[in-house]
């Protein structure tokens, strides 16, 4: 049996479509442009059916051992006209004519320019094969990206129906050969063979017009709610008619083969005899004709054919793969490098390619390279002097390329891939440099970034990317316009210039066409360094996507793990849609009802865990790890892996409605549209291929970041590395002696947003006098040109001292930290005296005390953390506990926020301030009812988060026994502007300190160096 295809015949049409690469493609506007594709995919259908009758009928001679010198010849003239009633198709209605001179086109750019008002492709209807999806991926290569005239469309198209009629015969025929069938049973297993073909062939190009018919209908709106790419399942007279035919097939090969027959063929790439039964043929089959019409599938997982019919036609359904033999990806989030090549006989480096599957797949072997991956979960990203944005997680796989020179090594660990275990006794230290920065899609190559390419005013935009086209004088030049292109008459019959320049069709002679203007469709592509970043703090939902900015460039050691890398990144920051979604998430959100959109999980239907996919349901059955999730039975000692349940839509994560788990995007600027899970996080699945709705930016061109380095070895905001340090005079009003990490911005900067706390003796991290005002009161200069003016050392005060600390009651229990000025300030009833008023802080001052966080050992937030005793009720800080950070800070004195215990990010209050409790039970504080957050947990006191130590923060490598060359951990800090939305700068405290600690992985795709 063909190992795969088990499912019922029409199963393989039910997939989702998972994968859309490259750039969202412009949808057709005209009805011409609607009714180019479908016309098409009827012309190349019958493509289809001629090259497979010409195959069919010289392998079948082949099998017979029957002359085949003439077979080709006998069908030429039927394949001709096939492929010359494409080429008719192609021109009557896949073109238009020129506006002014007539000329025929398929595009704007391909008619001639007319001075400052060029030519457009619309003089018998408006029409651009750009807003149909062409070149896209196959003919973008095919035709070495250009794609001119409709020959050109005919003959790309018509070459790749060929190669799927290729493909449907090599699944039929296999391997097998005239030996294996020279008995009686044997011919009787080629009579039967040699009927498959043509009704497969037929099958194929009548589905795939069908689905055609479909998305004509859709783009007209004659069809309402349809997904185009969906129409085998959502639309019921596609599903129907595609059924049908699939029926008529298995009928015949029902009637055509029997049992022994099939057994003595090698169908479906099984091997012979690998599919041993007509029912087993005729569901094998039927999945082949399925794939040559229209698969959602991967196209590197499917069986049989790489590219179909309706990615012919309909090219933005096309998924360029590694492993299709063009070199046919660009740059991505998630094919970083592109495809360098793809095949071994590529030209970028024969023989060196390496294979699909790999981590570094479709790139050259011959270049030594790493890929830095961020460990998610694990890492600790520090944003604003507010700490309200302190301790978020970062995107899981973040992270790039670099190609390593300059080092040696023998051999490296072949689990543990990055460290050298045989060094050479030359030099460990690696220089690398990574092809991060923005690049035009036309030079993928070219060391030139975007801008340097464009206009050099320091942004990155597909302006910059607009150059003269091929047929002007100056090909590649950048352009603003067509002023900037000088244009040539094209002798028509050879294609080749003639020497004469030209400003609009009348320049030229009779037989030429005026050619050459300013070509503003290529694009910056510009590559994120992980997934949308959600964020919601203090009742602001953000979105930020990371751009790389720059290259990176640094050094590794192969033997030791120390590192260093330098790059610029760009944080482009959107208004958030909810509180619990602020990114746009794939798949995984409640379809309708109170929770609309938001970020949700399917239940097993048996053994109702959370879930995504009916994968995540399967289960050990018996043994030791009865009950425990597995991937295959070698996860089940002694057992076996149960994945019988499926994960349902019915969850209690949306009332009065299901959870969408189709593989879409649930808002942004990309809604509706096919993505690929790119991390997982508390706020949904997120992805580059669902991004926010451009009218939320709040950032611009994004808040700018230098890494300079992220590294390995300790970094401070006071480092020498940074051209003196990141620390400057505070700007927030009465704070200018303290001193601020990156300080600026109209909110004006602190230190933190601690309150005051003393900061040694007895008292340290008691609040002085926060009874009467909330933060507090700080230390004042006593004498001095700075008498009076808050201080937090005697420098501050020339002339004087920093001595002038608040006095607060620190008697009876009932007034306690009341500000006061004498002990009747602090009775608790007129002439009790019982009340005393003294110094908040008598071994020290009051100041914004940010301290070291440890970890409460017993009374009621056992476990939580903590930087004083008082933060633990009923029992102690411990410095020694597990959660302890000597790196991270908490605000002694307070502020005291809360928040989700699930949600690290999203805010509550609680239920005795007056105010309901929030998370899992809702802002309403009542279970079960459509204000509820599933998986929030409960509101919780935490105290505010703060740098200490200058932002101090240490990676890893083997010296402090945090890392090695493989694993370890990097560090950054780096200062993040203001934001143009004021209600993110007083929330987040921007302009601001931002630090990075960020465990990850190193892979390589060598074995030795150099």
């Amino acid at each position: 049996m063909h190992p795969k295809k088990t499912a019922p015949l029409f199963a393989c049409l039910a997939v989702l479509a998972l994968v859309r690469v490259g750039p969202a493609v412009a949808q057709p506007t005209t009805e011409r442009e609607i009714e180019c594709p479908e016309r098409l995919a009827r012309a190349l259908g019958r493509v289809v059916r001629k090259e497979v009758a010409a195959g069919k009928d010289c392998r079948v001679r082949t099998l017979e051992g029957r002359d085949t010198e003439d077979c080709e010849d006998r069908h030429a003239g039927r394949i001709a006209g096939a492929r010359a009633h494409v080429e008719s198709t192609a021109a009557k209605s896949c073109a238009s004519t020129c506006s002014l001179s007539g000329l025929p086109c398929i595009d704007d750019v391909s008619c001639p320019p007319n001075g400052n008002a060029p030519e457009l492709c619309a003089g018998n209807g408006s029409f651009s094969i750009r807003r149909v999806g062409f070149p896209g991926p196959f003919c973008g290569s095919l035709l070495g990206g250009t794609l001119r005239t409709s020959a050109e469309l005919a003959t790309c198209t018509v070459t790749l129906a060929e190669g799927v009629a290729d493909d449907l015969l090599d699944a039929l025929f296999g391997e097998i050969a005239a030996d294996d069938l020279d008995d009686a049973a044997g011919r009787s297993a080629l009579r039967c063979l040699a009927g498959l073909p043509r009704k497969a062939s037929d099958a194929a190009a009548r589905i795939a017009l069908k689905i055609a018919k479909c998305r004509t209908r859709t783009s007209r709106e004659e069809v309402a709610s349809i997904d185009p790419a969906n129409c085998i399942d959502a639309d019921e007279r596609t599903a129907r008619t595609a059924t049908r035919i699939l029926d008529r097939l298995t009928d015949h090969v029902g009637r055509r083969c029997s049992d022994a027959d099939v057994a003595r063929l090698d169908l479906c790439g099984a091997g012979i005899g690998g599919v041993a039964s007509v029912a087993e043929a005729q569901a094998c089959i039927a999945d082949l004709v399925s794939e040559a019409a229209q698969s959602n599938e991967p196209a590197d997982e499917r069986d049989f054919v790489g590219v179909n019919l309706i990615n012919v036609a309909y090219p933005s359904s096309a998924q360029p793969r590694c492993g299709d033999g063009l070199v046919n990806q660009s740059r991505s989030q998630f094919q970083l490098l592109g495809e360098e090549c793809d095949g071994d006989d590529d030209d970028a480096c024969p023989g060196e390619c390496i294979a699909p599957g790999d981590l570094f797949q479709c790139s050259c072997a011959d270049r030594k390279r790493s890929r830095r991956f961020a460990f998610g979960s694990e890492a600790d990203l520090d944003i604003g002097w507010t700490g309200a944005a302190h301790n978020s997680r970062v995107s899981d796989g973040a992270g790039y390329f670099t190609e390593r020179t300059g080092c040696d090594c023998d051999a490296f660990d072949p689990v543990r891939r990055g460290n050298c275990i045989e060094p050479s006794p030359d030099d460990p230290v690696c220089e690398e440099v990574g092809t991060t920065a923005p690049r035009c899609e036309s030079a993928p190559d070219d060391d030139t970034t975007c801008d340097q390419q464009g206009d050099t005013d320091g942004v990155h935009e597909n302006a910059d990317c607009a150059v003269c086209d091929d047929n002007s004088l100056n090909p590649g030049a950048f352009c603003r316009g067509e002023d900037d292109c000088q244009s040539r008459c094209i002798d028509t019959a050879t294609n080749l210039p003639t020497g004469a320049t030209c400003d609009r069709q009348a320049d030229c002679a009779s037989g030429q066409v005026c050619l050459g203007r300013c070509d503003f469709v290529p694009r910056c592509v510009k590559l994120n360094s992980a997934a949308p970043l959600a964020l919601s703090s203090a009742g602001t939902p953000v979105c930020t996507i990371s751009q790389f900015a720059s290259d990176v460039v640094g050094t590794s050691n192969v033997v030791t793990g120390e590192n260093a890398h330098f790059y610029d990144l760009r944080s482009i920051t959107y208004l958030g849609e909810t509180q619990s979604t602020p990114c746009p998430v794939c798949g995984g959100f409640c379809a309708d009802g109170p929770r609309e959109k938001e970020n949700c999980d399917g239940r097993c239907e048996a053994g109702g865990d959370r879930c995504r996919f009916d994968a995540d349901c399967a289960r050990c059955a018996g043994g030791a790890a009865d009950g425990s999730p597995c991937a295959g039975d070698e996860d089940c000692a002694g057992g076996v892996c149960d994945a019988s349940d499926a994960c349902g839509v019915l969850t209690p994560d949306c009332p009065q409605s299901e959870c969408n788990l189709q593989l879409i995007c649930n808002a942004g600027d990309a809604v509706g549209e096919p993505c690929r899970i790119e991390s997982a996080t508390d706020f949904g699945t997120t992805s580059s291929d669902c991004p926010p709705a451009e009218l939320k930016n709040i950032s611009g061109i994004g808040l700018f970041a230098q890494f300079a380095p992220f590294t390995s070895e300790p970094v401070d905001f006071r480092s020498d590395l940074h051209g003196g340090g990141f620390m400057r005079a505070c700007t927030a009003p009465g704070l200018q002696n303290y001193e601020c990490p990156c300080p600026g911005g109209a909110v004006g900067s602190q230190p933190n947003g601690c309150d005051a706390a003393c900061d040694a003796g007895a008292e340290f991290g008691v609040g002085c006098s926060t009874a009467d005002v909330a933060a507090g009161e700080l230390t004042r200069c006593v004498g001095g040109a700075g008498d009076g003016e808050i201080c937090d050392e005697d420098s501050d005060c020339p002339g004087g001292s920093c001595s002038g600390n608040p006095t607060h009651c620190t008697a009876p229990a009932s007034s306690l930290r009341h500000s006061c000025s004498s002990d009747s300030d602090c009775d608790s009833t007129p002439g009790a005296a019982d009340g005393v008023c003294s110094d908040a802080c008598p071994a020290g001052r009051c100041v914004l005390l940010c301290s070291v966080q440890g970890g409460c050992a017993g009374g009621l937030r056992d476990g939580s953390a903590c930087a004083v005793d008082a933060q633990c009720p009923g029992g102690v800080c411990d410095f020694d506990s597990p959660v302890a950070d000597p790196e991270e800070g908490l605000c002694a004195g307070g502020p005291t926020q809360f928040r989700c215990a699930g949600r690290t990010f999203l805010p509550c209050a609680e239920a005795d301030e007056g105010t309901p409790v929030g998370c899992e039970d809702g802002v309403d504080g009542v279970p079960g009812n459509s204000d509820d957050v599933p998986g929030a947990g409960v509101c919780a006191a935490q105290p505010r988060r703060c740098f200490i130590n200058d932002g101090a923060a240490e990676g890893g490598d083997i010296f402090n026994g945090r890392g090695d060359p493989t694993e370890g951990v990097g560090v950054v800090v780096y200062c993040v502007p203001q934001s143009i939305a004021s209600s993110v700068n007083v929330t987040g405290g921007l302009p601001g300190p931002g630090r990075l600690r960020q465990p990850g992985n190193v892979e390589v795709n060598y074995t030795s160096l150099p």
